[in-house]
């Protein structure tokens, strides 16, 4: 027995190099055919961990860099103590009238949860009533409407319309049309400036009314459009006139005056179409389902603490129905 141990030692053991053999500098082996430079190494990862960037240092930065994921209050940390917090935090006290000190921290919870739910209602319909018209949806407007003329005149189109003082600026417009009209001698000209001349006398009694129904004036109206697509594509002295002062607003002016109705109709329509993208946006419906589970679970775990003996698990109340969000929501506590 002796001797097998000794012979497995001694097969199994290494044998020991010579020095002198050994090269003082040994330099690693490369391959033979390597035809291109190793791939470069970022210095940044050669630092020490403690030398890489790991996010602000100061405490002002670390508050800062806190908040960098909050758009709407549903992932914040915890509400200020706010006067309006506190007071509905005692309107939540004093519905579950919590007794002890676990009942009183589940409480304080319950009452950040539904505040974090109330929240996010509240930013969905302030969002809902902030939705305005920028300017990709004033060409989107602007476009729906077949709006003819350049995009500096678009705002018009977002402006609360007031007809009766578009038809001020149009009827002093109106006493003035004629200047200058009937003077050429193109015969296309000619024919629409006859056509101003038919219609002017008629025009100024209609626009200076106090009281203007333009559905009582319809054929003056018709004649009317004739003139202002004449004016708008410079077929008439009018036009002309115009054109070359670059005082195309009476031209708007009209336009926005005869399509009131439609402008309305179209510009509810777009802000109908944004309040359902912020109601429907998944973010807000996400943190609004987190909540909501967040203050089930909370009341679930209340309730049961509640109507339960700690030392013996029995039910102290078996008949009575358990309490969870869809009993006790932000409306009653309002």
């Amino acid at each position: 027995m002796a001797f097998n141990s000794q012979k497995t030692k001694t097969n199994f053991t290494a044998a020991e190099p010579n020095s002198a053999e050994l090269p003082s500098n040994p330099e690693p082996s490369k391959p033979e055919n390597q035809s291109h430079e190793p791939y470069k190494t970022d210095e940044r990862l050669k630092r020490k961990l403690r030398r890489r960037s790991g996010g602000p240092s100061s405490e002002k930065g670390k508050a800062k860099a806190s908040q960098n994921s909050i758009k709407h209050g549903a992932y914040a940390a915890a509400p200020k103590p706010t006067d309006e917090y506190c007071h509905f935090e005692s309107q939540v006290y004093g519905h579950l009238k919590p007794m002890g000190f676990m009942q009183e921290e589940l409480v304080a919870r319950i009452s950040y949860a539904m505040w974090r739910s109330k929240q996010i209602q509240q930013y969905t319909m302030e969002s809902v009533g902030w939705a305005e018209l920028d300017e990709v949806q004033l060409e989107r407007l602007a476009s729906l409407l077949e709006f003819p003329f350049k995009a500096k005149f678009r705002p018009i189109l977002n402006s609360p319309l007031n007809e009766l003082e578009l038809q001020r600026r149009l009827a002093l417009f109106w006493r003035d049309a004629l200047d200058g009209v009937g003077v050429s001698k193109v015969a296309d000209i000619f024919a629409a400036d006859e056509r101003i001349k038919k219609i002017h006398k008629e025009g100024i009694k209609i626009l200076d009314q106090k009281v203007m129904i333009q559905f009582n004036h319809e054929n003056f109206f018709l004649a009317m459009d004739r003139v202002m697509i004449d004016a708008r594509t410079a077929s008439s002295s009018l036009g002309l006139k115009l054109t070359q002062t670059g005082a195309l607003e009476p031209l708007v002016d009209y336009w926005v005056f005869r399509n009131s109705s439609r402008i309305s109709i179209m510009r509810r329509r777009i802000l109908v179409s944004n309040a359902l993208q912020i109601l429907c946006d998944p973010n807000i419906e996400r943190a609004q389902n987190m909540a909501d589970r967040s203050l089930n679970n909370l009341l679930q775990s209340f309730w049961l603490m509640k109507n339960t003996d700690m030392t013996s698990g029995r039910d102290i109340n078996p008949t009575v129905p358990k309490q969870t969000a869809s009993h006790l929501s932000v409306k009653q506590l309002r």
